[in-house]
């Protein structure tokens, strides 16, 4: 059905009331006299009008009621982009990519002033103020940061989100914070929901990949919190499973290099042999707080007994120096909901026929 303009149906409607009730009176006028024709065509006139308006905005809007779809939410758009139409298959093994740019030495992030000298457990270190240093989160895009309790690596992940928020002020968050301590927002923070997410990000890794470059993409930020409460979980699955979650995992990270993503994970007490190395290769940007387990500190990059750091310090593996981290808060950070994430994979498992192939987990 054929609808009008809102201009047209406009004067349409005027020139029915007006043709209408000038009728009315005319005939009110020559059989009623003047004063009971002004009220009697007062009241037909507002009837009649109501009426005729209804009928119109009726068969005017009735065919767009007929195809109305309801709109996705405005969060969940604006992290959609375009892509070409397709209907190409793609069956998505979850076997490891090959890993052909991993490095722990990196020229993205890169001090602008001199070093101070100070002495790590009798050995001569350089130490450099966060505030002098300048990253490139687009080239080195994940960050691992290790330290105890006290250690000063909440303040320290506070700095470098900031930083994040400054480079892309657009970037949306996932937060999952094990500890309920850090964040004022977070996703629920069990094995299925992490599980859950981790799914979803490879699906939107796979999906903007097979887009190619056609659109600009949101940055998502994957931050989690207290990540050894994951590994422990993680180690009471079978084997398969187990591995089915490393194999993942490294998958997302290589992806997420040219893909916006950018991963942030946090750990107090996370065991060397639980960090494999896929895992430390892609986490390159490593940030080293005070701890005990030195041999983590090893695993990670780090060959000075870092028990004995002064709280907001810590070793970079990417620059082999130690940087110091002023007191920061929590800065604003806009989450994207749980369900906008799991619709947002959705919608590139549906576009491109994504399927997961559990043969090979």
């Amino acid at each position: 059905m054929k609808t009008i303009s809102t201009n047209d149906f406009i004067k349409l409607s005027v020139f029915f009331n007006v043709a209408f009730v000038g009728i009315v009176f005319a005939l009110n006028y020559n059989f009623c006299g003047a004063a009971i024709a002004t009220d009697i065509i007062f009241l037909i006139g507002l009837t009649t009008g109501f009426v005729f308006n209804g009928l119109m905005m009726v068969l005017n809007f009735w065919p767009h009621l007929l195809t109305y779809k309801p709109k996705m939410p405005t969060k969940v758009k604006d992290l959609l982009p375009k892509p070409k139409p397709t209907t190409t298959p793609a069956v998505v093994a979850n076997t490891e990519i090959p890993d052909i740019t991993a490095s722990t030495k990196s020229p993205y992030l890169q001090p602008v002033a001199k070093p101070a000298n100070i002495k790590v457990a009798g050995k001569d270190a350089n130490l450099y103020q966060f505030s002098d240093m300048r990253f490139d989160f687009h080239r080195l895009p994940h960050i691992l940061l290790a330290g105890t309790s006290g250690s000063g690596k909440t303040v320290a992940l506070f700095n470098i989100l900031g930083t994040i928020k400054r480079q892309y002020p657009m970037a949306r968050f996932v937060v999952i914070d094990y500890g309920n301590q850090d964040f004022e927002q977070t996703y629920p923070t069990d094995l299925t929901t992490f599980l859950k997410v981790t799914e979803a990000m490879f699906l939107i890794m796979k999906g903007r990949q097979l887009e190619g470059k056609q659109t600009d993409r949101t940055r998502i930020v994957w931050i989690v919190e207290e990540f050894e409460s994951v590994l422990g979980e993680i180690k009471l699955e079978p084997k398969t499973a187990q591995t089915a979650f490393y194999v993942r995992l490294a998958n997302i990270g290589r992806m997420a290099r040219k893909l916006s993503l950018n991963m942030v994970f946090v750990t107090q007490s996370a065991k060397a042999e639980d960090l494999n190395t896929s895992i430390r290769n892609n986490f390159a940007n490593r940030f080293i707080m005070a701890m005990e387990n030195n041999s983590l500190a090893g695993a990670l990059g780090c060959n000075y007994d870092v028990g004995s750091l002064p709280t907001g310090v810590g070793y970079s593996s990417a620059i082999k120096a130690f940087i110091k981290f002023p007191m920061a808060k929590e800065p604003p950070l806009e989450l994207i909901p749980y369900n906008d994430l799991m619709r947002l994979a959705n919608y590139y498992k549906v576009k491109y026929n994504l399927i997961i192939d559990e043969d090979n987990e």
